[in-house]
Formats: C-alpha cells, structure tokens, sequence
C-alpha cells in the first residue's frame, strides 16, 4: 500500500471507535529491552528478562544478550524496583496473568527455543512450574471461555495449544491459513481473533496481513488487514478489535542499508468492527515486540525495539477516550 492511498484512509474513512488517544509516558525501564515478558500483578506492573543487540544483526561482531532481570512499578512510583532475577536470561515467550501471578510460558535464550513454564509473584519469587512438550518462541496467547491458546511461534509456525491451567497444554485445530509467528491474538465478544504476523519461507519472512477468528470451535477468515503486520499487539476497545503498531515489511530489505536512519514502525491504529478494518489514530511512537498489558485504565507496553535492533526504555500509555 502506498503512503498516499494510506493518508487518503486516515483522512476520508469513518472511524469505527469515535474518540480521541490519550498518550504518556510512564517512568522508563532501567534498561532498553526488547522481548520482555510482562504483566499486571497485585496491581504492579511486573517486567521480567528480554534483550539488546550489542551492535546489529548486519554487522560483524555483533552479539544479542538477553537479561534476567525482573523489575516492578507501582502505582503512581516514579522508577522501577528490580525484585528479583529469572532462573536464567531469556525473553519473546508467552505472557499470562493468572492467580496473582505472571506466568511465563516458553521463550528465547542464546541457545534457541525454550519449553519451560515459571510463574512470578509480585515480590519476584520465581518457581517453575512445568515445560511445554516442545520449545516455542515468539507466540501470541489470547485467552477463550476459560482457555489460554499459545498459537504460531517458531519452531513450530502452525502451533495451537490450549490449557486450563497453564501446566498442562493440549493440542487444538489451527487457523487455515499459513503459519506464523509475531502475530496479533486476542479475544472479544466470546471469539478469539488471529491477525497477521510472518511466515518463514527458505528462512526468508514473508509478512502476513490475513486474520481469522475461532467461534463456537470453528475458525474462519475474516477481511484482511490493509497492510500486512507482525509484532504489534491486539487488544479491544468495546465492540471493535484493534491492532497497535507493527512492522509491515517494508523496509525490511534495506535495515542494514538505513542503519540508525530507519525510521522506525507503523504507528497506525487499526479496528475492525467484525466487516471491515479502518485506521482510528496514530502512536506517538511505535515499539514492536514487547508485550501489551491492561493497567490502570490504560493499555501499556514496556519497552520494544523501536528501529530494527535497537531497543527502547520507554513505557508507554495510551488510552481512548470516547466522545
């Protein structure tokens, strides 16, 4: 999609939610990090391990250090308290809040793929709890009628997984389309919603802009996203699902080229009203892989890359307010 048929859209298309975005910023992590796990936990907003790039995938040398490091904020603190550390560095695995506690379900280290599954109290008490049946990474959970689904992720790009009780993981009948990973999951109005992501081919990533949804057990396909999306984040604002931030792909051959020039990720707002998609704000700024949590009437992300290889420490807050 061209930027001027994109500007046309934000210009002459209704908007689906009527409203206007509040943003802030909250006091920034200690760190700059990307792929951090990342929750709400006796209301305090708990972020746990991720990583930095020591240089950058395209130059020589360069090295990805992921962290342990578990921080927490309370409401109203002006900086984050570390509370505690990981079993060991890790990060871009599947983030569910459950039972006063965050859970932490798979993941990456230097290694690869991870399968364990820790849970982490608001003091930093760190107990592990259980492992998938198979490493998986990069995932997106949404939670149905009492279910947390894991769907997509590497290695296993078609992976659907559902559980109670997050300690014991069943298999269930994916999307029909390709599989993916980094895509956008959630849940509105009794239905679970799968939008976008990557697909790898020959280990190349083709950006993904189709989007489904699963009903009553039955998952069928739902209008595309205009612009193809993976790492953002999904989330919902009264009848209309929405889709934050995200990399369409466009750049993605030239990073190296663009290098600290690149400018950055799709900060269009999109929703869908269940026919159809139109954009409804932009972002101050666009973070992609971190993890998107309710806190305080306001959907927050910590942290996130904000160019390609290049994390950021900013926390941000949004909300819309309706008129």
């Amino acid at each position: 999609m061209s930027r001027l048929v994109l500007l046309s859209m934000l210009l002459i298309q209704p908007l689906l939610c009527t409203g206007r975005w509040q943003w802030q910023d909250l006091p920034a992590l200690p760190q700059a990090l990307g792929g951090v796990f990342a929750g709400v936990v006796d209301n305090q907003l708990i972020v746990a391990g991720g990583s930095y790039w020591r240089g950058a995938p395209w130059i020589p040398g360069s090295e990805k250090i992921f962290v342990d490091t578990i921080y927490a904020l309370a409401p109203g603190a002006k900086q984050w308290r570390s509370v505690g550390h990981l079993p060991a560095p890790s990060g871009y695995g599947a983030s569910i809040v459950k039972d006063n506690a965050l859970w932490l379900i798979g993941g990456q280290d230097l290694k690869g793929a991870q399968s364990s599954i820790l849970r982490i109290t608001s003091a930093g008490q760190v107990t592990t709890v259980g492992h998938l049946k198979d490493p998986l990474m990069m995932t997106a959970t949404a939670r149905l009628n009492g279910q947390f689904y894991l769907l997509g992720g590497q290695p296993n790009l078609k992976t659907c997984l559902r559980s109670a009780n997050l300690t014991e993981w069943q298999a269930c009948p994916a999307w029909p389309g390709p599989g993916r990973f980094f895509s956008q999951a959630t849940q509105l109005n009794g239905a679970l919603y799968l939008a976008g992501g990557a697909d790898l081919k020959d280990g190349q990533r083709i950006f993904l802009a189709d989007a489904y949804r699963l009903l009553d057990g039955q998952w069928s396909a739902l209008p595309s996203l205009p612009v193809p999306l993976q790492a953002g984040f999904a989330a919902t604002s009264g009848r209309s699902l929405l889709i934050l931030s995200g990399s369409d792909g466009a750049l993605a051959p030239f990073e190296a080229e663009l290098g600290t020039d690149h400018p950055g990720f799709s900060p269009i707002i999109w929703s869908f009203d269940g026919k159809r998609w139109a954009p409804i704000g932009r972002m101050p700024y666009a973070p992609v892989t971190s993890t998107l949590v309710e806190w305080q009437g306001a959907l927050v992300i910590p942290g996130g890359e904000d160019r390609p290889a290049h994390r950021s420490s900013r926390v941000l807050s949004g909300k819309l307010v309706h008129e």
